[in-house]
């Protein structure tokens, strides 16, 4: 049986302002500008409102696998 991608929409949200909306099934570069950095701590959520359970044995809710990130 073959593994099925999905496209998965996915949302950025920095210190509380959203970056980026969009879908992704693979590999996904995302280069923001003007973004609301601050100084000191900051908050980068990723949501994944389309995530779900992957069988009926499993009940992990899942959405993205990260695999990296690189902020400059």
């Amino acid at each position: 049986m073959h593994s099925r991608q999905y496209l998965q929409k996915l949302e950025l949200q920095l210190n509380g302002i959203s970056v980026f909306s969009g879908q992704a099934n693979g590999e996904l570069n995302i280069q923001l500008q003007d973004v609301p950095y601050q100084s000191g701590r900051n908050l980068l959520p990723v949501l994944t409102p389309d995530a779900q359970a992957p069988g009926a044995n499993d009940a992990r809710v899942l959405g993205v696998a990260l695999r990296s990130l690189q902020i400059d």
